[in-house]
């Protein structure tokens, strides 16, 4: 059926089959303006291959600013011909296989267009490792050639509490003054622990079921004067009301009581013990 309006569009004698992928000057944008003017068109004055092709009608649609005649043949903005079907059929490339065995960066060869399949089987050094057994603290660094420890076993033995110093004088309790004396000695400051527990007291005595100490609290300066306790037997419980905000003491007793203290902290007791120059607890 002819179509009842139509443009005649002059191809001005071009043939589309010499002139594949060349550039026709003008006629991206005749075809443009004739596919403004009609939906339908005749095609007139073009060859094939160099047989005059007698006058065409045909239907042109513009997609992504390409123009499209019957969905065969194409002109693009830059006035370049194509007919696809006569299009050459792009070549098969050129594939090598690939197999490493080490990292790197490995460049496609000239005349090869790229790798396929590429199998990687690079080794996965294992560590040198060494086992270490250690009966004292300290930092230590494996041995040249060694990657690191894999078995450590500590050892490491408890060690005594330390001392607590005494100093000769006498220390009244209830008001922290000391004065000097050859016949009294107290102690260092020593940290306290709030909570309930007891006092536990070995100074250095066979008979401990009746002698004196006294223990003055300070606060946490260990400064401030915050209280204080005597004691007369080896056990005396306590509650952290009894000792308010103190969180230092001082021993304070006889010579003749005493040569050698030490203290140790369990959870919700204090311990004071010692007995010559053994201590006996040592639970820090």
């Amino acid at each position: 059926m002819v179509p009842d309006k139509f443009n005649m569009v002059d191809m001005e004698g071009i043939d589309i089959i010499t002139s594949q992928g060349e550039e026709i000057p003008g006629l991206y944008q005749k075809l443009v303006e004739s596919i403004a003017q009609c939906r339908y068109q005749c095609i007139y004055n073009w060859k094939f291959d160099g047989i005059l092709i007698p006058p065409t009608y045909v239907e042109m649609t513009i997609i992504d600013d390409v123009v499209w005649i019957n969905e065969g043949v194409s002109v693009d903005e830059e006035d370049v011909i194509r007919i696809y079907s006569l299009e050459p059929p792009a070549p098969e490339p050129n594939i090598l296989e690939l197999s490493v065995t080490e990292n790197g960066t490995y460049v496609v060869p000239e005349g090869y267009d790229g790798y396929n399949p590429v199998t990687v089987d690079v080794p996965i050094p294992q560590p040198v490792l060494n086992s270490l057994s250690v009966t004292e603290n300290g930092t230590y660094t494996p041995p040249t050639g060694v990657d690191g420890f894999n078995e450590v076993a500590v050892n490491v033995q408890s060690g005594s509490v330390p001392q607590i110093q005494f100093h000769l004088g006498r220390l009244t309790v209830n008001t922290g003054e000391i004065v000097e004396s050859d016949e009294y000695c107290y102690s260092d400051l020593i940290p306290v622990t709030t909570g309930n527990g007891q006092w536990f007291l070995d100074l250095a005595r066979s008979d401990t079921s009746s002698y004196y100490i006294g223990i003055c609290l300070y606060e946490s300066d260990g400064e401030t004067y915050a209280g204080y306790v005597r004691q007369y037997t080896a056990y005396r419980s306590y509650q952290s009301s009894g000792i308010g905000s103190a969180r230092y003491m001082r021993l304070a007793t006889k010579v003749a009581n005493i040569s050698f203290a030490a203290v140790a902290f369990i959870p919700d007791n204090i311990y004071i013990t010692g007995t010559g120059s053994v201590v006996k607890k040592a639970n820090l």
